[in-house]
């Protein structure tokens, strides 16, 4: 049975070889696809109640704490200093992130991811946020990855805020000290 033949010299497949070419593509196509899915799980920060301040996760810890999976969701439970460290790779940890306040009666309250939405500097969460409400208003800002380089390598990290925008400032600062401060426990 031949697979293709030839038009004016030049070789045509046959119609079952392009089948199977495009049905090939596709399969590869669609694997493509869903290994990018994989990465939008919801990734959860449960915050104690009241926390203001910054957030510092440091990822791949021989010593810390594995998150908890909680139906499909990846949660990570920050102590009330918001220094976390977990054993789990930066990777695992890639998805879609949603805050909360986790009360002392169980109830949770979610905190709202601020972001700016340059170059208009318009800010905004799921939806547009006043500056009024902005600047009195508990949010989750600054969600940033980073690594620093010790004598073992590289580690990483995810970092942000929880707190009033109007307070950024002093956030940021106090998170920049935190990174420093977990720089130095490890091997130059």
């Amino acid at each position: 049975m031949k697979t293709y033949r030839t038009i004016a010299g030049r070789a045509a497949f046959s119609y079952q070889a392009k089948r199977f070419i495009l049905g090939g593509f596709i399969l590869v196509t669609i694997a493509a696809c869903a290994s990018r899915t994989r990465s939008t799980k919801e990734i959860v920060y449960l915050i104690p109640e009241n926390f203001e301040g910054a957030v510092v996760i440091i990822y791949g810890q021989s010593d810390g704490a594995t998150p908890d999976m909680d139906t499909g969701k990846l949660v990570f439970r920050i102590p009330a200093d918001g220094l976390l460290k977990v054993n789990a790779s930066k990777r695992t940890a890639d998805g879609s992130p949603k805050f909360f306040y986790a009360h002392n009666d169980g109830r949770q309250t979610e905190i709202e991811l601020l972001v700016s939405s340059d170059p208009t500097n318009k800010f905004r969460t799921s939806r547009q946020v006043s500056d009024e409400e902005r600047e009195d208003t508990i949010f989750a800002t600054s969600y940033e990855n980073g690594e620093f380089l010790t004598a073992n390598g590289a580690v990483q990290f995810r970092n942000f805020r929880i707190g009033k925008d109007k307070d950024g400032n002093y956030n940021y600062t106090r998170m920049q000290e935190k990174i420093t401060d977990v720089q130095r426990t490890f091997p130059r």
